[in-house]
């Protein structure tokens, strides 16, 4: 449904920038080109990220202007989404391990100060059971997809494994050989040391 009242201002504007200057792909340099902004609500009230974008101008190079978005944006928010990890988490803490149902958990965060509609409580759930998913043992496939990606989100919060009932200590395809729970199978590199 849509929203049926306009969203409030953000209380700040955080800047994020790239933590490389050079290409991943040519090491050439990635020069600043555009801005976007990312309006997100977190457990702090609303924020609007400034994300300085750069891009290779390298022609006939592999990332040849592509776009190079700021590392931290993942750690505050998963793309196209509106609301942060911190919201994400609790979340997923209440319904898993206090097994609150979707009524008291949009309760909860409304007395937070979250502006949130009761049916995007579950909206959120399902994202904090995927990024669960990434990180159990059994999931070969989800591991190999991300394995060849060669990037995913490293999901800090750990205990909301309602399939397995142990802590989650992350996956092959998220960190490292180093953490992979099986490194003989993973397909990634191992860290270096």
């Amino acid at each position: 449904m849509a929203r049926t009242a306009p969203r409030l201002e953000p209380d700040r504007e955080q800047v994020l920038e790239t933590l490389h200057q050079c290409c991943p792909a040519c090491g050439g340099r990635l020069r600043y080109r555009y801005d976007n902004r990312h309006t997100v609500t977190t457990l702090i009230g609303l924020v609007r990220l400034r994300l300085q974008i750069r891009r290779c101008e390298n022609p006939g190079r592999a990332r040849y202007h592509t776009p190079y978005r700021p590392e931290a944006e993942g750690s505050i928010v998963l793309p196209r989404h509106e609301f942060g990890l911190d919201v994400i988490a609790p979340t997923g803490a209440w319904r898993y391990r206090e097994h609150r149902s979707v009524l008291e958990i949009h309760r909860a965060l409304r007395e937070r100060g979250v502006a949130i509609a009761r049916g995007t409580v579950t909206h959120l759930l399902d994202r904090c059971d995927e990024l669960v998913a990434t990180t159990l043992t059994g999931n070969d496939r989800l591991c190999a997809v991300l394995a060849r990606q060669g990037r995913a989100i490293l999901w800090p919060w750990t205990g909301c494994s309602r399939m397995s009932g142990t802590r989650s200590r992350g996956c092959c395809a998220t960190a490292s050989r180093a953490r992979c729970r099986r490194p003989e199978t993973c397909s990634r590199p191992a860290a270096p040391t």
